[in-house]
C-alpha cells in the first residue's frame, strides 16, 4: 500500500486514522495514575510487577521481561530458582491483568492505556479506545447528539424510582469491590503493621571461631570427611562471642526486613542477645531462626508445634514435634563432625501468636537448619503460598493464633519452595482448627 494521501471519496477520515504511539513520558505518567488508583493501592506486589514491566518495556528493555528475571528482580527469588516449580510470577501477572481490566472498566480507555497480553510479560501501550470502538463520523455524531438531547428531556419525565434504583445498583457494585478480601498474606501481617510502633526483628547471632593459618592450611589439605585427626596447638583457636551469622540466615533476615519496609513501617533489627524481656510486651516482634534464637525456643512452652533436639548414640536428631499427636514428628539427623553439611530435606515452622497480656503480635519464621529458616522467611513474604492456605482457613483466622509446618527440599545447599505439611489455628486457650 502506498503512503501518499488519498483524495476525494477515498480520503480517510481524520477520526479513523491510526493514532500515534504514546511517548515514554505519556506512558510513565499514565502508569503513576494506575498505580495510585484504589484498584492497585491494595496490592504492593501487583504495583511492583506492573511498574517493573511497564518501565522496562517503555524504555526498550524487553530482554528483562522474562519470567526468571522478573522473579529475581521483583520477587527477590534466588538466581537459580526454577519458574516451573515456583509460579509466583505467573500468579501475580494474572492478578495484574484482572486489576487492569477492573481499572479500565471504571476509568475507560480515552487516552493512553496499558495491556498485558495473556502468556506474555511484555505490555502493550495504546492510545484511545480499543479496536472495534472507533469514533463515529461527524454525521453520526450529530445524530447521536440529537438523540442524547431527546433522551435527556425524556429523562425528566421518568419515575424517580428508576434513578434511585440506578444509584442503588451502582452502590452495590461499588460495595462488592470495596469488600473484596485483601491478600491473605497481608491479612497475616496486618496485626503487625497496625501497631503504632514499628516491629523488632530479632535475629540470631553466634560465636566466630578464628583459626591459625597453620590450622586452616591443614584443614584445607584434608577436607571433610577427615581421615586423620587434626590437632590444634594452644592459641591456634580463638572464640569471639556473638560475632557471626551464616550467609543463609542473613539472606532470610534481609528478605523479611525489606518486605516489612516495603509494606509497612521500617523495622528495627536487633540481635537476640540484645533483646530485653520487657520489649516483648511493648512492640510487635518478628523472630528469625530456631535453635540459635532463644526467644524462638521460649515459644515452645506455649504452642503446639515445637522444635526439639536429642542426642542418640553418635548422632544428633533435630525435629519438629506435634505435642497433640506425638506420633507426628519430622526429623533431621546430623553427625556432629558433619554438622555443617546440608540435609536433603529440612523442616520449618511459621508461627503467629498474640501475647496474652499485651495482645502484641509475635511472628516466628524458623527452620531446623538455616535452609529451613530461609524457606520459612520466603513463605511469610510471598503471597503465592497463602492463597491455598486461606481457602481452608476457619472464619476469622485473621485474628487467631496460627502455626504452619513446612517442608523444603534442599538441592546444592539451596532450599526449594516450601510445601505445607500441617496447619493449626486456635484462639486463646483452645484449639480451633487444624
Amino acid at each position: 500500500m502506498g503512503t501518499s494521501a488519498r483524495t476525494g471519496s477515498e480520503a480517510k477520515p481524520e477520526s479513523a486514522r491510526t493514532p500515534p504511539a504514546p511517548t515514554v513520558e505519556q506512558i510513565l505518567a499514565h502508569l503513576e495514575q494506575v498505580l495510585a488508583s484504589p484498584v492497585f493501592r491494595t496490592s504492593r506486589r501487583c504495583q511492583d510487577l506492573l511498574r517493573y514491566v511497564v518501565e522496562n518495556a517503555a524504555l526498550g528493555r524487553t530482554d528483562r521481561l522474562k519470567e526468571r528475571t522478573i522473579g529475581v528482580e521483583v520477587f527477590s527469588r534466588p538466581a537459580e530458582y526454577e519458574p516451573s516449580e515456583d509460579a509466583i510470577v505467573r500468579v501475580n501477572a494474572n492478578e495484574v491483568r484482572k486489576r487492569l481490566a477492573k481499572y479500565y472498566l471504571d476509568a475507560g480507555r480515552e487516552g493512553v492505556w496499558i495491556e498485558l497480553p495473556p502468556g506474555s510479560y511484555v505490555p502493550e501501550f495504546h492510545v484511545g479506545p480499543p479496536a472495534g470502538a472507533a469514533p463515529a463520523p461527524a454525521a453520526a455524531e450529530a445524530a447521536a447528539a440529537k438523540t442524547e438531547t431527546a433522551e435527556r428531556r425524556a429523562a425528566w419525565k421518568r419515575p424517580r424510582v428508576l434513578a434511585l434504583a440506578g444509584l442503588a445498583a451502582a452502590g452495590a457494585l461499588a460495595a462488592v469491590w470495596a469488600w473484596k478480601p485483601r491478600d491473605p498474606m497481608e491479612e497475616f501481617w496486618a496485626p503487625v503493621f497496625r501497631e503504632s510502633r514499628p516491629p523488632l526483628v530479632c535475629v540470631p547471632i553466634g560465636n566466630a571461631n578464628l583459626l591459625s593459618y597453620r590450622l586452616q592450611d591443614e584443614l584445607l589439605r584434608q577436607r571433610p570427611p577427615f581421615s586423620q585427626p587434626v590437632v590444634a596447638q594452644p592459641g591456634e583457636i580463638e572464640i569471639l562471642p556473638e560475632q557471626a551469622m551464616n550467609s543463609t540466615t542473613a539472606h532470610a533476615v534481609l528478605g523479611v526486613a525489606l518486605f516489612i519496609q516495603r509494606h509497612g513501617p521500617t523495622p528495627e533489627i536487633r540481635f537476640s542477645s540484645q533483646l530485653a524481656t520487657e520489649e516483648l510486651r511493648e512492640r510487635p516482634l518478628v523472630l528469625i531462626g530456631a535453635f540459635n534464637n532463644p526467644w524462638t525456643l521460649e515459644l515452645n512452652r506455649e504452642i503446639r508445634f515445637i522444635f526439639e533436639r536429642q542426642d542418640e548414640n553418635n548422632e544428633t536428631i533435630f525435629a519438629v514435634q506435634d505435642r497433640q499427636n506425638p506420633q507426628r514428628r519430622w526429623r533431621v539427623r546430623q553427625q556432629p563432625r558433619f554438622g555443617y553439611d546440608s540435609p536433603d530435606v529440612d523442616y520449618a515452622i511459621v508461627t503467629r501468636v498474640f501475647d496474652p497480656a499485651s495482645g502484641k503480635p509475635i511472628v516466628s519464621a524458623a527452620g531446623i537448619t538455616q535452609r529451613g529458616t530461609r524457606a520459612a522467611a520466603e513463605f511469610i513474604t510471598h503471597g503465592v503460598y497463602w492463597e491455598e492456605l486461606a481457602k481452608s482457613a476457619p472464619r476469622g483466622w485473621q485474628r487467631m493464633n496460627l502455626q504452619v509446618v513446612l517442608q523444603t527440599n534442599v538441592v546444592n545447599r539451596t532450599p526449594k519452595p516450601p510445601r505445607v505439611l500441617a496447619v493449626h489455628f486456635w484462639r486463646r486457650g483452645a484449639a480451633e482448627r487444624e
